[in-house]
């Protein structure tokens, strides 16, 4: 007769896991924002550092067998140019730091806020990057999203022990901040925001036929614009939008018949044909800061082989466009 045994096996197992291990940071209240002058649009202030990036953080460190934590940002890696100098995502800008940039391992070419050797809390605080203009500057809006050229930027730590070390990934996009950009502007002064002319009385036999021209009035609109600011402006009927002849539509509160008012701009001897083209005034790439009082003279032109006398009345709107 055969006997059959059976048996139970009870194992135990055990898993270690090598984050076992409290070597670690908690970082908290990461903060960015810019400090200085906005970005000028163009070629003005190339080769002047404008402002900084400042970043501020707490870190909170413990150790168990690591003998070194360095704490570091990432993106060196990809947006590294040379020295201290990283590559913005903004053409015309670099950014350097004044913290120590790493040359061995993972922090190679990456910035490198603190090296610790023990159990440690402490705050980082201060201008991560100087914001530099190097080229010509060309974006549209009023900010700008200002940090390295690429966005997969990460605040690591990496803990070092006996022939190992590991990085963790802790805050995205670190460095990055809103930065305000201004472009070169002109501002019309208010006596010429809203300007009525009068033009002298006008005899019939003044009018030798359809074009002749006669009774000329000046008037002027004033402006100042900062500087390399090129300065133009486009004229349009008021009463006739759709109006591209070189003679204004007389309003319905006008009696006269048979005559049109003509404008010309900034000393040109030829009209303004409204609703066409804008036309040049001044300044250049080149051009400094600037008042500017733009001269304009208003005057009668038939349009009609008859004219019926009476009052005259028209509008024409002036728009000035600066680049």
């Amino acid at each position: 007769m055969k006997y059959l045994a059976s048996f139970t096996l009870f194992l135990l197992i055990f898993l270690h896991s090598d984050e076992s291990h409290a070597n670690q940071c908690t970082i908290t209240n990461y903060s960015s924002q810019y400090v200085g002058e906005p970005i000028p649009i163009g070629s003005d202030k190339t080769g002047e550092t404008l402002g900084t990036i400042n970043v501020s953080f707490n870190y909170d460190c413990t150790f168990s067998d690591a003998h070194t934590i360095i704490l570091f940002a990432t993106w060196g890696q990809k947006s590294y140019l040379s020295s201290n100098t990283y590559a913005s995502n903004l053409d015309g800008i670099q950014l350097v730091t004044p913290y120590s940039v790493g040359t061995s391992g993972p922090h190679t070419n990456s910035v490198k806020f603190a090296t610790l050797n023990s159990s440690t809390s402490g705050v980082v605080s201060g201008p991560l990057f100087h914001v530099k203009k190097v080229d010509n500057v060309s974006v549209s809006g009023s900010s700008y999203f200002l940090g390295t050229s690429h966005i997969d930027h990460n605040l690591q730590y990496d803990v070092f022990r006996t022939n190992s070390s590991y990085g963790v990934n802790v805050q995205a996009q670190v460095g990055f901040a809103d930065v305000p950009i201004t472009r070169p502007t002109c501002t019309l002064n208010s006596n010429s925001v809203h300007q009525v002319v009068a033009l002298p009385t006008a005899a019939l036999s003044d009018f030798s036929g359809i074009g002749s021209t006669i009774a000329i009035s000046e008037f002027f609109i004033k402006m100042n614009c900062g500087a390399k600011v090129s300065l133009s402006a486009y004229m349009t009927d008021a009463n006739s939008p759709a109006n591209v002849s070189n003679a204004l539509t007389l309003n319905d509160s006008s009696t006269a018949a048979g005559v049109g008012i003509q404008v010309l701009a900034n000393n040109n001897e030829n009209p303004v044909i409204y609703g066409v083209n804008k036309w040049y005034i001044a300044g250049s790439e080149s051009a400094e800061a600037m008042n500017y009082t733009i001269p304009f003279l208003a005057k009668y032109v038939q349009t009609e082989p008859t004219i019926t006398p009476g009052s005259v009345n028209a509008q024409a709107v002036i728009s000035f466009f600066y680049e």
